[in-house]
């Protein structure tokens, strides 16, 4: 009997790899207790990270699998580890339902082998990790926190962005390292309070701060889309950040913009 509308059956799933001149070069099939991956990523030794069922994976480039681990989430691979940021949610209300973070969970993985090496939980929405050239990983959260840890997951300091544990101070996209060491971090606020970039030492001390977007009367998207206020560091030392707003303007109505800025 064919499946009924409306209805998702189980199907393979499959990962290819292409040479830069366009030949295809094998065709992995994951099977179909791997179905539906996402958040790909190469590491460096060729090794296919990916997520699928709840899992993170770990696949040879011939297509053997090397280590399955119980963590599920945006991959990030630095070194000889793999970190999963996973985040609880939960739906409240009625529908349509609002989804909100309860908690989130940084889970490091030992690349090599698929063993945890530790976790770190913070009761609230946490950014994918950025890591530093001493070991020092570095997230923040979106409660406004700015998080240093040790290479083997203690604490080393907690820096607020702005007035933490209230609605504003709320970070929503990953920190980026600089080669001096500076650790860079956005936040965002409520209308008429301002926006900005931090500029962290190593000790969690702010070196500065520039506001990189003030709103005014119009509102911001305080969702939990992945990548608001998105940092990146051009060659020459730039500081760029990604602004997605929204509000009413003339002619256009109600709507979302996106702004790439030049903050420093």
């Amino acid at each position: 009997m064919p499946p009924r509308l409306g209805t998702l059956e189980p199907v393979h799933a499959f990962i290819q790899e292409w040479t830069p001149d366009g030949v295809r070069v094998r065709s992995i099939d994951l099977h179909r207790e791997h179905a539906g991956p996402s958040t790909l990523v190469v590491a460096e030794d060729g090794t296919l990270i990916f997520r699928a069922s709840g899992r993170t994976h770990a696949f040879n480039r011939d297509g053997s699998q090397r280590w399955s681990a119980p963590a599920a989430g945006e991959i990030v691979v630095s070194g000889s580890t793999v970190f999963v940021t996973e985040l609880e949610t939960v739906r409240t209300g009625t529908p349509p339902f609002r989804v909100e973070t309860r908690s989130g969970t940084l889970v490091a993985i030992d690349a090599a082998s698929g063993s945890i090496k530790w976790t770190y939980r913070v009761p609230e929405h946490l950014t994918q990790p950025a890591v530093a050239s001493d070991g020092t990983v570095y997230f923040a959260t979106f409660e406004g926190g700015g998080y240093a840890l040790r290479g083997d997951g203690t604490l080393k300091w907690v820096s607020a962005l702005g007035s933490r544990g209230s609605e504003s101070g709320r970070s929503d996209a990953a920190p980026v390292v600089a080669a001096d060491g500076t650790v860079y971090v956005s936040s965002f606020f409520n209308p008429g309070l301002g926006n900005f970039v931090f500029a962290l030492a190593t000790d969690g001390s702010t070196k500065w701060k520039h506001t990189w977007l003030s709103i005014g009367r119009h509102g911001f998207r305080n969702s939990a889309e992945r990548g608001f206020g998105a940092i990146s560091l051009s060659n020459d030392g730039a500081i760029y950040v990604i602004a997605k707003v929204f509000g009413r303007s003339e002619g256009a109505g109600e709507g979302m913009r996106s702004k790439l800025m030049r903050v420093y």
